[in-house]
């Protein structure tokens, strides 16, 4: 058998009991049900203990779940425990057939991120975000969501001591309650924000296609991905709504600069004055695309600035975490009209 069978460790939750707070509705209403295992380098981990999941929604389609559980390798140890965090975005649900396997490799609807953790240093415990294998929803409701994955994570950056070649999870939910809220930036969008600002900054920066020198008091960024920002030949582009949570943590990440910044759905709602082609009020238009990790330290973001009709640039923006912060260190493609 595959040395990699899985030990399922298995929290059962009954919700809705007699007498337990106020009755849940029909949507929410059953047995919660939830497992995760785990296994590194083809090694089984022994069975989890304390596994937590969460999911919750973020008003524009997407979905969040979080599980997170312990593996005691010795039990007489006290230091020799690995934590283990998985954090599953998926950009837009309705893209997702309920009950239709998914493959999840450079799959750019659906983000990973695998945080093995232990008592040793956190700098070489870097999370893994390269990831094959299948995800299946098999139930969707307006408060509940149900499904299995089976993950493989690589670590082609050596970035995660614990892991030489691979990560792999098993995990399975059932009836998980939806939160219709996603409160605070999950670590995958923390990632997002710091990539998309650092993007956003060289845009309205040294690349605004006048060196860094016009004045740029409002930025209106789209909150829809475009990947033609990056190369406007492309004949087609997977569109993603940025989520609440991550336009809100960019907008603060930006406050920094005299820029105001404004979402809009569309470059069509922003006014051009008719005599001089440009925005009002010293205003810019910003494009983002969709982020393309190459492995956990280093991704490839497409990106434009559209200063006046007639008048835009941009570049598909290599960004990279350099001592724990992601800046831009490169572009491909660069272009300006």
């Amino acid at each position: 058998m595959d040395s990699r069978i899985r030990v399922y460790a298995m929290i059962l939750v009954l919700l809705a009991q007699a007498g337990c707070g106020p009755r849940l509705s029909p949507d929410t209403a059953g047995h919660v049900a939830y497992g995760l295992s785990a296994a590194i380098d083809g090694k089984a981990l022994p069975a989890l203990v304390g596994i937590t999941a969460e999911s919750c929604y973020d008003s524009y389609g997407g979905y969040v779940l979080t599980f997170t559980a312990t593996a005691d390798m010795i039990p007489e140890a006290i230091d020799d425990e690995i934590g283990l965090g998985l954090e599953i975005s998926i950009e837009d649900i309705s893209k997702i057939i309920v009950g239709k396997p998914v493959d999840v490799a450079n799959n750019l609807d659906i983000r990973f991120l695998a945080s093995p953790t232990s008592f040793i240093d956190p700098a070489v415990l870097k999370p893994l975000n390269v990831a094959s294998g299948t995800i299946t929803i098999t139930k969707l409701q307006a408060n509940e969501i149900s499904g299995s994955a089976s993950l493989t994570f690589s670590d082609p950056g050596d970035v995660n001591a614990l892991v030489n070649d691979s990560l792999a999870y098993e995990v399975m939910f059932t009836n998980l309650a939806v939160i219709h809220y996603c409160p605070e930036p999950t670590p995958l969008q923390q990632d997002e924000i710091a990539i998309y600002q650092a993007v956003i900054r060289q845009l309205s920066g040294p690349d605004d296609t006048y060196g860094g020198t016009l004045e740029k008091s409002i930025l209106y960024i789209i909150r829809s991905t475009d990947d033609t920002a990056g190369d406007p030949s492309l004949q087609d582009s997977r569109t993603v709504v940025l989520s609440e949570t991550v336009q809100s943590g960019i907008t603060q990440a930006m406050a920094d600069l005299p820029s105001e910044v404004v979402w809009v759905n569309s470059d069509e709602v922003v006014e051009f004055d008719e005599k001089t082609g440009y925005i009002p009020d010293g205003g810019v238009i910003i494009t983002l695309g969709n982020i393309q990790f190459e492995d956990s330290n280093k991704a490839l973001v497409p990106g434009s600035i559209l200063v006046a009709r007639g008048a835009a640039g941009g570049a598909a923006y290599v960004v990279e975490r350099k001592d724990g912060r992601w800046i831009v260190t490169g572009k491909i493609g660069e272009w300006i009209s």
